[in-house]
């Protein structure tokens, strides 16, 4: 259950990620 907990939370931070660098690249072109 802990295990799982944490690779959601990586995947959540990825995404955040991402998107958070999508915004950026819009924000610069």
């Amino acid at each position: 259950n802990n295990t799982i907990q944490i690779s959601v939370d990586a995947s959540y931070g990825a995404g955040r990620a991402a998107e958070n660098k999508v915004v950026a690249i819009d924000f610069v072109a």
